[in-house]
Parts: structure tokens; C-alpha cells; sequence
């Protein structure tokens, strides 16, 4: 009679049984680890989620003139290069501000935005100052801070004549040139005016295009 064989220890046991299983599942676990190794590739190529920064926009459309409340700011995040150097982040700097132009709803709000606390010192009490983007860049090429102008309203579909909105409005402000020159969609210039010819000029801004020629010495009204 032969004598029985030794037991197998444990260990030695399951290394057996291991690389009897690797050997009956080779082809799957190789579909395994190429799966694994192009996963790991491609989520090592994968870019990383594009740097954003905070920025207070216009919540909905604003006139010149208004006044800055909670509901007409919120605060968004956009692309570095969609936030300009001059862009508003926290509420507190624009709380109760004057808008000094027509802003669109989600425009970043910016110094150009907003009248500054002392840049009215000088014109008539009840002026504001508003922001008027002209069809044609070129012409802001002629003017200088100081000159009065006035703001002619087009018609772009030609149904109607041109009108003089404001005659004799003040140039406070003008952009600066850049290395392209103006911006291809409208200079813009900033005009002292009396609210309601700003908010006259405001509301023509959203239908007509509007230019401005250099005026006289009168006082700024609208006279259209």
C-alpha cells in the first residue's frame, strides 16, 4: 500500500489555484488590462475644464440714467480673455451706481459703465453721462474731448429720414485707439447730456444707428 500524499499547505494551494485561473482566463484578463491601459490614456489626454473668472453683468437690459439695484446685477463666470481689465466683481462697488450708457442684458459692467463719482464736475446739474456707440468708428478719429456735437439717428432700413437727436452735447469722454485701431462693431463715445436726452438717445440706440457731427456752443438738447 503507498503511502498517502503529503497535504498541500494553504498557501501553496492558493498559488496553485491562482495560476490555474490565470491561465483558464488569459485572453480576459488581457482585454482587461488593454482596456485599462486606453482608459488611463485618454483620461490623461483629456484637457483640463477651461479657467473662468467671476464677473458682474448686467442681469437684464439697462437704460443710461438708472440706478443700480440687486435685481439688475448678478454675478457670472466667463473665459479670462471675455472679462475686460476694467470689469466690476463685487455688488458693493455697484450698489445704487448711474449706468452712463445703454448696457445689454449679461455685459460685463465696467468703469466705462457706471458714472464715475467726479466726472460730472463741471457740467450743468441734472447731467449724466451716457455712452453712445457709433455706427462708424472712423469719426470718433475727429473729436476731442471737450467739442460739442450732435447725435443724428438712422434709420437702417431707410423708411424714415435721418433726425437730429441732441445738438451741442459735450464729448467727455473718448476710447482709447488701439493697435487695430477702433473696434470693428461701433466706437464709442461718452456725451454729457440731461437725463431725459439720454434716455431719449438710449432708446433710439436700439433701433437706429447713430453718428454724431460736430455742433456749436448751445446748450444740449434734443431738437428731433
Amino acid at each position: 500500500m503507498s503511502p498517502s500524499p503529503a497535504p498541500v499547505s494553504t498557501p501553496a494551494r492558493w498559488r496553485r489555484d491562482l495560476r490555474r485561473a490565470v491561465r483558464s482566463h488569459r485572453r480576459g484578463l488581457a482585454a482587461v488590462l488593454v482596456f485599462l491601459a486606453v482608459l488611463a490614456s485618454v483620461s490623461a489626454a483629456r484637457p483640463d475644464a477651461p479657467r473662468t473668472d467671476p464677473v458682474l453683468v448686467a442681469a437684464r437690459d439697462l437704460r443710461s440714467g438708472a440706478s443700480l439695484g440687486d435685481d439688475d446685477v448678478e454675478t457670472r463666470r466667463l473665459p479670462p480673455s471675455a472679462v475686460p481689465s476694467s470689469a466690476y466683481t463685487d455688488r458693493a462697488d455697484v450698489d445704487g451706481r448711474t449706468v452712463a450708457g445703454p448696457v445689454r442684458a449679461g455685459e460685463p459692467l465696467t468703469d466705462w459703465s457706471l458714472v464715475q463719482q467726479d466726472a460730472l464736475a463741471g457740467y450743468p446739474a441734472g447731467s449724466v453721462l451716457a455712452s453712445v456707440r457709433l455706427s462708424d468708428p472712423a469719426s470718433l478719429a475727429a473729436l476731442r474731448v471737450g467739442d460739442r456735437v450732435h447725435v443724428i439717428a438712422t434709420d437702417p432700413e431707410g423708411e424714415s429720414p435721418p433726425r437730429v437727436l441732441s445738438r451741442s452735447a459735450p464729448v467727455a469722454v473718448l476710447p482709447e485707439v488701439g493697435r487695430e485701431g477702433w473696434s470693428s462693431d461701433g466706437g464709442v463715445v461718452v456725451l454729457a447730456l440731461p437725463e431725459r436726452v439720454a434716455l431719449e438717445v438710449s432708446e433710439a440706440a436700439g433701433r437706429d444707428r447713430l453718428d454724431v457731427v460736430v455742433g456749436d456752443d448751445r446748450p444740449a438738447d434734443v431738437i428731433g
